[in-house]
């Protein structure tokens, strides 16, 4: 959860911004300090905490009904960033356009199915939102790069995911017969 988020939408009070409503999906250490900060800002009737998802096809519905999922990040103070986040891989694998911050390489994974932003910058972030929603074939051309992405990537994953259970059960098969072999021969 990341105070860019009710930032951004405080930042812009174009007329764009009066139908946009922030929903912030999870749970936190920031979470309390981002309810502020929103309360601080007059968004409580924009911004809207939902929690978490536990079951998946219910975060994939409700990613469906979005148009768009947020992912700005920062650095920690020691340098320490977030590996690749699973939210980011659930809003392509239904062709949810992303903008994501701009760091550890992401942009390296997921090449243009995500908008990037600088860290630290809310005010980018508001002008890409409003650029998405002011442009709608920037909003489709996004729609697409993401399920693109997703079929070739998250696919690959899957069925090598699945590979690896083949071998895993292989060769728990083989152990078990090696183990049987050796209980019926004495020595």
């Amino acid at each position: 959860i990341r105070d860019d988020l009710v930032t951004g939408v405080q930042t812009c009070a174009l007329p764009i911004w009066i139908g946009i409503r922030l929903s912030i999906v999870g749970h936190g250490p920031l979470l309390e300090s981002l309810k502020v900060i929103a309360s601080d800002f007059g968004l409580d009737k924009q911004v809207n905490f939902e929690g978490s998802y536990r079951d998946i096809n219910e975060l994939a519905q409700y990613l469906k009904n979005s148009d768009l999922l947020l992912h700005p990040s920062k650095r920690a103070p020691n340098g320490d960033g977030e590996g690749v986040p699973a939210s980011i891989l659930e809003g392509l694998s239904v062709g949810m356009p992303i903008i994501s911050s701009k760091h550890n390489q992401m942009d390296r994974v997921f090449k243009n199915s995500v908008l990037y932003v600088d860290e630290n910058s809310p005010e980018e972030l508001a002008q890409l939102i409003e650029s998405i929603y002011t442009d709608p074939e920037s909003l489709h051309e996004c729609q697409k790069n993401a399920l693109q992405w997703s079929d070739q990537n998250l696919d690959t994953a899957i069925l090598e995911r699945d590979r690896l259970e083949i071998y895993r059960s292989a060769y728990e098969e083989s152990q078990r017969n090696r183990s049987k072999d050796l209980s019926d021969h004495k020595f």
